[in-house]
């Protein structure tokens, strides 16, 4: 990802952010959520270059997050933070295979990591994909995702 594009990213994630409740329901078409207390794990949307795929920062046990990460990421943002992102949907940099990608958001091939306190998941593509062609903007889909 050029620095470009990492900076229009970052500016989709400020906004997404800065959004009020109203203002991201109507741009929300699904909505992945932890099944034990509901918390946000990824939330597709639509922005101005198309569908977006935001993920909340989270954190997770030193233990964990030293098996799952670079050396290098770690020291940048804290032992065990991961802060929040947007992608394009249609990004192919955020849904490879493990080893291929400097995040360790990536699980296994076409797939991402989601994560909280309660679930950590593997959320393949084709999924996210699927559930974005049958929702609408303003009535969003919410996938509840057990541990």
């Amino acid at each position: 990802m050029s620095e470009e594009d990492a900076g229009r990213m970052s500016r989709y994630t400020t906004a997404y952010e800065a959004m009020s409740a109203k203002e991201r329901r109507r741009v929300t078409l699904v909505e992945y959520r932890c099944r034990l207390r509901g918390c946000l794990l990824l939330a597709v949307w639509t922005g101005p270059e198309g569908g977006l795929v935001y993920q909340p920062s989270s954190r997770h046990s030193p233990l964990r997050n030293t098996g799952q990460s670079a050396a290098e990421a770690r020291a940048e943002r804290g032992a065990s933070r991961f802060p929040s992102s947007t992608r394009s949907i249609d990004d192919p940099y955020r849904w490879v295979a493990p080893g291929e990608a400097p995040m360790s958001l990536v699980t296994d091939g076409d797939s991402t990591s989601v994560s909280c306190d309660h679930v950590r998941r593997a959320l393949s593509r084709a999924q996210v994909v699927e559930d974005v062609s049958t929702a609408r903007a303003g009535h969003p889909t919410t996938r509840r995702i057990s541990a």
